[in-house]
């Protein structure tokens, strides 16, 4: 699972009975639970099979419990309204920020963004730890494999220098996949750090808006797209500063 809302009110939003990976999305259940791994009445311990269940949870927003009842579930980032540090895997740590918890890198060499000071494995788990006011500061080029996504929020993101970059075809990976960085509903985002956005030759724009009421300024850097460098459909775009181009 890359991306989706998903909501339960008398079960967990999402259930697994074999094995699996979620990169991202939105999972609902807060009166229950947001994630079991193998959680009916047939799974048993005895069961050589069952053991095998395994959840690997790389990203999301998770608001709902989090459990096993046989098998195992492994966590190297997102966000979650339930404890979650029975679960984190070796290397990375649960740490509360901004009303959640949230996992961290703790000594495994996967950063590539910090936030207040915690090192994150992706940008988009930065971004959904990230409150209003708050700024995401690049720590590497990235090449990425999903588009980033802001909304609710007002945030910076501090390119530090460095390139974000695509080598994977984003357009329409997922819905309203179109761009490197997206901002959605009630989303605003300022770029800054004199960075480069540089998307992947005959593929998507760098930076786009989708909603009435997204906002995205641009103070500086180098921002390289396909057909248009940055698309509004519809929102607000401010630009302050840097240098434009698109790939021919």
């Amino acid at each position: 699972i890359n991306d989706g809302n998903f909501s339960n009110y008398t079960q967990a939003a999402f259930q697994n009975h074999h094995v699996a990976t979620i990169n991202g999305g939105t999972f609902n259940a807060e009166n229950v639970d947001a994630v079991i791994n193998c959680g009916n009445a047939g799974c048993t311990s005895t069961n050589e099979e069952h053991g095998k269940h395994f959840t690997q949870i790389t990203g999301g927003i998770f608001n709902g419990g989090v459990k096993r009842s046989v098998g195992n579930i492994e966590i190297t980032g997102g966000a979650f309204t339930a404890d979650v540090s029975a679960y984190v895997a070796e290397g990375y740590k649960s740490v509360e920020l901004n009303g959640k918890n949230i996992v961290v890198v703790d000594t495994a060499d996967t950063e590539v963004a910090e936030l207040n000071d915690y090192k994150f494995t992706t940008v988009q788990n930065a971004v959904d730890a990230a409150a209003d006011g708050n700024t995401v500061t690049l720590l590497r080029d990235i090449d990425l494999a999903d588009t980033v996504t802001v909304a609710n929020k007002t945030i910076t993101l501090d390119m530090a220098g460095k390139t974000i970059f695509n080598t994977k075809d984003l357009w329409d990976s997922k819905p309203n996949a179109w761009s490197l960085i997206s901002v959605r509903e009630n989303g605003n985002l300022t770029i800054t750090g004199n960075g480069m956005l540089k998307a992947k030759a005959d593929d998507c724009y760098a930076l786009d808006t989708q909603e009435e009421t997204a906002k995205l300024t641009v103070e500086n850097g180098t921002v390289i797209g396909n057909i248009s460098a940055i698309y509004v459909h519809p929102g607000q775009v401010t630009i302050k500063g840097g240098n434009y181009s698109i790939q021919h």
